[in-house]
């Protein structure tokens, strides 16, 4: 599409509607960046269980981790941002997970 087309939408949402790159990359930053890029805290929240250990496992960074996302979140609603949404969600899941597998390696 050319520029011009770009140039006259009048808003953040009709610039993806008219930019085929843009459209992409969003596309990109929902599917890839926003769920897998979060995959890290499953993973170590499988290795907190399957290693019985939460040797290094540092629990106020998961908090303030969790926190920090609960503020992304709210803010993915304030501008109703699917991506933010989904990011927020998929890393609180995520922490929430590795927090249930601290507490149950931590008491058995």
């Amino acid at each position: 599409m050319s520029t011009k087309n770009v140039s006259s939408a009048s808003s953040e949402s009709d610039i993806f509607k008219v930019n085929r790159f843009a459209r992409y990359y969003r596309y990109y930053m929902l599917y890839f960046v926003a769920i897998f890029g979060y995959a890290w805290i499953y993973v170590f929240g499988a290795h907190i269980l399957m290693s019985q250990s939460t040797k290094g496992v540092s629990v106020p960074a998961i908090i303030i981790h969790m926190a920090v996302t609960v503020a992304w979140l709210v803010y993915g609603f304030i501008r109703k941002d699917k991506v933010i949404i989904v990011g927020s969600i998929v890393s609180m899941i995520g922490n929430l997970f590795t927090m249930i597998a601290i507490f149950v390696v931590t008491t058995l």
